[in-house]
């Protein structure tokens, strides 16, 4: 029974703590400060047509806006709400359509979370109380199949982000809805290094806490250790 507890958290480690950082990424203030990073790109359309160009403000408005049209229940509503200063509707039908698979695809992926959060504190706590050492090595072996994993994911953007960024979209959504053009309202708030950005800030704190991971698995070891 303990060896299936074991095996069940370390199946669950990846999905947990790979997810945490990602729920993040609708956050609000994700936009603020990536807007806000030195050598971010300005909005494409000041470069041909200044005029139609957002402003920061706008930018920023917009840009909050839309990531919480794709997660709140309400989103279909937010996004068809949206509107440019001038008052015209900042995304067309396909736009939003895609925005909607999006959020169709977190409502499921979030809920999960939650679950995967609420089982592994469930078996933390059934193998700490049996054995120390099984819950210690579940723990390090759940960081070190996450660190793999992340890893390759890392590895491949790197190597080949274009790659990795449409094998990425090809396995969450259908055809081509997911590409647009360079001056749809989408790639305006949303540009490509506003994603290679949210890769690194993942990377990095996915690891990051798979380092935490580590150190509390070392310190349950010592512990278990010094009681036998």
């Amino acid at each position: 029974m303990l060896r299936f507890l074991r095996l069940l958290l370390i199946v669950l480690v990846p999905y947990l703590v790979i997810m945490f950082p990602v729920r993040a990424v609708f956050s609000p203030w994700l936009v603020a400060v990536e807007y806000g990073m030195p050598g971010f790109p300005p909005d494409p359309v000041s470069e041909v047509e200044p005029l139609r160009a957002m402003t920061p403000n706008e930018r920023l408005r917009l840009g909050v806006e839309g990531l919480q049209g794709t997660s709140a229940s309400n989103g279909h509503q937010i996004l068809l709400g949206m509107k440019f200063d001038n008052g015209q509707s900042v995304f067309d039908d396909r736009e939003v359509k895609h925005l909607d698979d999006v959020r169709a695809i977190i409502n499921v992926l979030f809920p999960i979370h939650s679950i995967v959060a609420l089982s592994a504190i469930l078996l933390a706590v059934l193998l700490g109380r049996s054995s120390r050492h099984n819950l210690a090595s579940a723990i390090r072996a759940g960081a070190v199949a996450t660190i793999a994993i992340v890893g390759v994911i890392l590895v491949g953007a790197i190597v080949g982000w274009d790659e990795a960024f449409t094998a990425f979209h090809r396995i969450f959504f259908s055809g081509d809805s997911w590409l647009f053009n360079w001056d749809d309202a989408l790639i305006r708030l949303y540009p490509v290094e506003f994603w290679q950005i949210v890769t690194a800030m993942l990377g990095v704190t996915i690891l990051g806490t798979c380092g935490l991971l580590l150190l509390v698995s070392n310190r349950l070891s010592r512990i278990n250790n010094a009681k036998t």
